[in-house]
């Protein structure tokens, strides 16, 4: 098969590297395919034919971490994107770090399904340890972002946290 891969998550604009993978089974968690890929940000595409020795059925399957999809002849059989909640108290009493992943949850969509995905947000998405140690929630501003990485928000909004 025949590997694009592109330093973007939308496998858009020109490739920055091209190969041949006899194998198409790659377990890349710590660092990317090659140098000169962004190692969180990147995305790869495989295009070329399967030719089947013998006759009967065979299946074909697909993972992935951060979401995939599967198009045969041309057509979407499967795909599972991914959707996130990242927090940012807006103004804290200890320092916070810019952006937290809180929620995560994995959804596996057939071509053309709909669903609908929620979170909860309680203490413990909020919470955070104060000067002393303490866990505890301040009153302010959260804000609250929806996307498929925290550099791809697809909806954002403003928490405010009274008492």
């Amino acid at each position: 098969m025949k590997g694009d891969y592109f330093n973007n998550i939308h496998l858009s604009g020109k490739s920055v590297f091209s190969r041949f993978d006899g194998k198409v089974d790659f377990k890349w968690t710590l660092f990317p395919p090659f140098s000169g890929l962004d190692k969180d940000w990147f995305s790869a595409r495989w295009t070329g034919k399967l030719r089947l020795t013998g006759s009967g059925s065979f299946r074909i399957g697909v993972e992935g971490n951060d979401g995939f999809r599967l198009f045969i002849n041309g057509r979407l059989v499967t795909e599972c994107r991914q959707k996130q909640s990242f927090h940012r108290d807006i103004v804290a009493g200890v320092v916070r770090p810019v952006t937290e992943l809180k929620g995560f949850k994995r959804i596996h969509l057939q071509q053309g399904e709909i669903k609908k995905v929620s979170f909860e947000i309680g203490f413990e998405q909020l919470s955070m340890l104060d000067e002393k140690l303490q866990r505890v929630v301040e009153p302010g501003d959260f804000k609250i972002m929806i996307g498929s990485s925290c550099k791809d928000i697809r909806r954002r909004g403003i928490l405010k946290v009274v008492e």
